[in-house]
């Protein structure tokens, strides 16, 4: 543990895991917004899906700036 503290101490480190989790999610909704688009033909399900979506991305992107800089 105190290994992991050290190595994230660093502020290089800390923007490093944010880009690479920013990344990462912009990837997912790039991935989960066309297999929405493909398989849900009815406009309204396809629209809450996607809403649904972008709410879970944002709530993990939040979740990921709290763990990542100790954000309360």
């Amino acid at each position: 543990y105190a290994g992991w503290q050290t190595f994230f101490s660093y502020t290089i480190v800390r923007v490093f895991t944010q880009v690479t989790v920013l990344a990462l999610l912009a990837h997912v909704w790039v991935g989960i917004r066309d297999v929405w688009m493909d398989y849900l033909k009815p406009l309204h399900l396809r629209l809450t899906m996607h809403t649904l979506t972008i709410l879970w991305l944002v709530g993990t992107l939040v979740y990921s700036v709290k763990v990542i800089w100790g954000v309360a």
